[in-house]
């Protein structure tokens, strides 16, 4: 069975149920802020690519809509933070 690639409508619908799920939860959740990760891409997996810059574009909309503070750090700052090495 062959696995046909998602077109640019179903990433275009994907990011917006992910910006519905963020946005009730921010209306039902206090929230001080959010983390989000620094993103590396290569050439090799650039439509992937532009659909997490898509996704993380629409949230952050999301968050400054709602004041919510964002910051953004690698990989390894999230890891150190999160494990403490």
């Amino acid at each position: 069975m062959e696995v046909k690639s998602p077109t640019r409508m179903d990433q275009f619908a994907r990011m917006h149920e992910i910006y519905e799920f963020f946005d009730k939860m921010v209306k039902k959740q206090p929230i001080r802020g959010v983390a989000i990760e620094k993103l590396y891409f290569t050439h090799s997996n650039q439509s992937n690519a532009e659909f997490v810059y898509g996704v993380r574009g629409a949230l952050a909309m999301l968050f400054r809509k709602h004041t919510i503070p964002i910051h953004e750090w690698t990989p390894q700052e999230l890891k150190k933070y999160i494990t403490g090495s």
